[in-house]
């Protein structure tokens, strides 16, 4: 079919062919490269705002200092032993008021990065809503105490018992 064309109609069958070809790899080829070009532009000039804005953040002055835990809340003692001896004395306490006959209580030694943390360890096992009222005494009432670690299990073999494990602490402030 070709060879029935004048030599210049077949120069521009070839012409007109070879401008198709290149745009077809146009289209295949180099749109897409210049997508993925434009995509890495963005993502460039996104991370330099990000990096702006965090520079921004880390020039901002520190903000004030406050306490941990507000001075009412914590135990006015002089030292960590007094501390532990409140705590102690608070979780008794809070015993007595669950009815809860048996309690176990091990202090904790203080750990030197934290020396205004005094820590209890305690177990106890009883009936559900009594050691749930315990729980609930020594988390909602002065020195405020949080429980760092604790394990909540029922009991085998005896409905209606709860066994409970956990590290009390509470912050002290050396009071004048």
């Amino acid at each position: 079919m070709i060879a029935q064309f004048s030599p210049p109609a077949r120069r521009l069958v070839a012409i007109g062919l070879t401008i198709l070809a290149a745009l077809i790899c146009v289209q295949a080829l180099v749109l897409p490269l210049a997508a993925l070009l434009r995509s890495s532009l963005e993502g460039y000039h996104a991370s330099g705002e990000r990096l702006q804005r965090l520079r921004a953040i880390a020039d901002r002055p520190d903000a004030p200092r406050s306490e941990p835990v507000p001075v009412g809340l914590s135990i006015p003692t002089h030292d960590a032993l007094s501390a532990g001896a409140v705590l102690t004395g608070s979780i008794n306490a809070a015993r007595d008021r669950a009815s809860l006959k048996s309690l176990d209580l091990i202090p904790v030694e203080a750990d030197p990065a934290t020396p205004q943390l005094v820590s209890v360890q305690l177990h106890v096992v009883g009936p559900t809503d009594a050691v749930l009222t315990l729980i609930s005494e020594l988390e909602h009432r002065q020195p405020l105490v949080r429980f760092a670690r604790w394990k909540l299990t029922a009991v085998q073999g005896q409905p209606g018992q709860i066994e409970f494990a956990g590290t009390a602490q509470a912050i002290w402030a050396d009071i004048p």
